[in-house]
Formats: C-alpha cells, structure tokens, sequence
C-alpha cells in the first residue's frame, strides 16, 4: 500500500487524546488514525448494508417459522393417519371374528335344526335340508346378480 504524508491542524485535546490512545493500544499515532478512518468508512458501509441484512435475517425467520408450523401439521396428520390405520385393522379385524362367528353359529343351528328333524322322521329332515339348500343358493345368486345390474 502506497503511503502519503498529511500535514493537518488539529485541536491539542484531540491531539492529546490520539497520542494517548496510541500509547495505551500500542501502536503509532499514524497507524491508529488509519484504524479510525478505515473503521468510519466500513461503518458507512456497515449502515448501509444493515437494513438489507435485517429483512434478509427476517425473511429466512418467518420462513423457518412456516417450515416448522407446517412440519407441526405435517406430524399431526401423520399421527392421525396412524390413528386412523390401527381403528381400521382393529375394525377388519371385529368384522373377520363377527363373520366366523356367524358362520359357526349358522353351523351350529342348522345341524341342530337337522338332529332335531331327524329324531321324529329322518326323510323329512333331509328333504327340508336339501330344500333349504337350495333356496339359499338362489337367494344368494339373485342377490348377487341384482348387485351386478345396479
């Protein structure tokens, strides 16, 4: 760096104090007036750049704020889509138990009803058997069928 020489007048309390300032952070008095005017010019710089660097620090702010509330609800609805899953497996799993429990109790109640028949006349209980089969066999198929049309 290229060096000038300036002859200026200044104040003897200014003066004073320069030379005091100096010798307490020991340096010579040219280099800290340097120091003095290489720091007012950088805090030109420094007021300057201030505002832009605030609203650029409040921008990324309220964005992170946005990133977390919706990261927030993000977990909420996770958790309740969690929530959600388990009652549906709990409730297939109700349904599948009712369903065999019908079938069993269906079972059950058509031997019974067939045992029943059997005791007093054994050709009527198959008869009413084989008819009941098959009247729940078309009911089932009409069932079925005007499921297909609609």
């Amino acid at each position: 760096m290229e060096m000038h020489r300036l002859n200026i007048w200044i104040p003897a309390d200014l003066a004073f104090y320069l030379k005091e300032r100096a010798r307490q952070e020991r340096k010579p008095v040219n280099q800290l007036v340097a120091d003095l005017i290489r720091k007012e010019r950088m805090g030109g710089l420094h007021d300057s750049l201030q505002p832009l660097v605030t609203t650029a620090c409040l921008e990324a702010l309220n964005q992170a704020r946005s990133l977390l509330e919706l990261q927030s609800r993000l977990l909420a609805l996770q958790d309740f889509l969690t929530e959600m899953k388990l009652r549906q497996e709990r409730g297939y799993d109700r349904l599948a138990a009712l369903v065999i429990r019908a079938i069993r109790e269906g079972g059950l109640a058509r031997r019974l009803a067939y045992a029943t028949l059997a005791k007093d006349d054994p050709d009527f209980a198959l008869d009413a058997y084989n008819d009941a089969k098959a009247k729940v066999g078309k009911d089932l198929a009409s069932r079925f069928s005007e499921e297909d049309s609609v």
